[in-house]
């Protein structure tokens, strides 16, 4: 009776175990698709529109030691809507390479195609006496120093070279143009010719030119202007009286002008030194009682 009572509890208990083995291995089920792994880096926002633009985040840099982060300011001038754009047209002669602007995008075409013709025969008549020759190497360069819906000036400069030179001469052209009209503005339309002007062309408002310019020249330049300043009272057909060459501007007698958004300057070429022009910036500010305030274009520059 023991024998065969011990015999059911052995088979009891293998058939126990049996169960559970065969429960455990019902449980274990084999995964035969890969499992996706999320990156906790990255999401994606469904909730944005195909056309919507995604700005990604930006992560400033600091610049590597002993290297100064550039400096970039935004004038005046770029906060402005202006209804034109410029492109660069380049003229070439001989051995010589004109560089001037022209504009484009605005309504009037009548008015666009005027005003690039001027700004063409302005600069092309200026060097014509050098582009003819194969003799003299130069490249004229431009720079816009003020554009708005009313008003366009354009400064040039270059240097001259020759085999016979024994150094380049600089010389610099300017135009000022009325965007309303289509015509050159001179600096007699915009200020006063008077003594109160003439105050103001002095060694504290001489600037830095475009194209280099040695000490003695400035010294020997700035004597002359002094000189000049001098003959105020001699005939007006004295071509060396500064007063009178200034009635002249932007037309003869070697005094030209150009504006940027602040300031008028006044470069003055000399008849003994005609390659080495001065340049002089005065402050709107500073000849308010010369300001010709009948003329609309300093609405938009006295803003």
């Amino acid at each position: 009776m023991n024998k065969s009572f011990l015999l059911i509890v052995t088979i009891f208990i293998s058939l126990f175990f049996l169960g559970c083995e065969s429960k455990k291995n019902d449980n274990i089920v084999e995964n035969t698709t890969p499992s996706t792994i999320e990156d906790p880096t990255f999401t994606v926002d469904n909730s944005v529109k195909p056309t919507e633009e995604i700005t990604p985040p930006t992560t400033e840099i600091s610049p590597p030691p002993n290297v100064e982060t550039p400096k970039v300011e935004t004038s005046k001038q770029e906060e402005k809507k202006t209804s034109y754009d410029f492109i660069k047209v380049t003229y070439t002669e001989n051995n010589a390479e004109i560089n001037f602007p022209e504009i484009t995008g605005l309504n009037d075409k009548t008015k666009e195609d005027t005003i690039n013709s001027l700004i063409k025969t302005q600069i092309l008549n200026e060097f014509d006496k050098y582009t003819s020759s194969d003799y003299i190497n130069f490249k004229v360069n431009y720079k816009i120093t003020l554009y708005s819906n009313s008003l366009l000036s354009i400064y040039y400069y270059t240097l001259l070279s020759a085999p016979d030179l024994p150094y380049q001469h600089p010389m610099i052209y300017t135009t000022n143009i009325d965007m309303n009209t289509g015509k050159k503005v001179r600096l007699p339309d915009l200020v006063s010719v008077n003594d109160n002007l003439l105050q103001f062309i002095d060694e504290r408002h001489l600037k830095e030119a475009a194209v280099p310019r040695s000490e003695s020249l400035r010294k020997s330049g700035m004597s002359y202007i002094n000189e000049e300043k001098t003959l105020v009272n001699k005939p007006e057909n004295y071509s060396y009286n500064l007063l009178y060459r200034l009635t002249a501007a932007d037309d003869t007698l070697g005094i030209l002008s150009y504006l940027t958004e602040d300031s008028v300057v006044i470069c003055s070429y000399f008849p003994h030194q005609s390659a080495y022009p001065l340049e002089f910036e005065i402050k709107f500010e500073e000849i308010k009682n010369n300001i010709k305030s009948e003329n609309a274009l300093w609405k938009s520059l006295l803003k």
